[in-house]
């Protein structure tokens, strides 16, 4: 008998979601678009998970993903930079105010 613990190589869209991270609509979006390869039986999906591995390097065809949380995620970073932006540019206005009162 062999002691090597044996991996399981496909899960379904659930599990690729907690793993990913990522809401299951975002999974589902990936097979239904073909993004994602998988295999359906009836009802019941499953993806391998090497399949998985190569996903996460490859952006779809437009260069960006269409996934909500990643596109949620995109807007939070914007809405940041766009908060920092304001507050600098504040702060270069009170320097110049500052300036001209002298």
């Amino acid at each position: 008998m062999s002691n090597t613990k044996q991996q399981r190589l496909f899960f379904g869209p659930r599990e690729i979601a907690e793993i990913l991270g990522v809401n299951i609509n975002c999974v589902r979006n990936l097979y239904r678009s073909g993004r994602l390869p998988h295999i359906r039986t009836g009802r019941l999906v499953l993806i391998n998970i090497n399949d998985l591995k190569a996903l996460r390097y490859t952006p779809g065809p437009d260069g960006n993903s269409d996934c909500p949380a990643d596109l949620k995620r995109k807007a939070a970073m914007e809405a940041n930079r766009r908060k920092q932006l304001e507050e600098e540019l504040e702060l270069y206005r009170g320097e110049i105010e500052r300036g001209n009162d002298e």
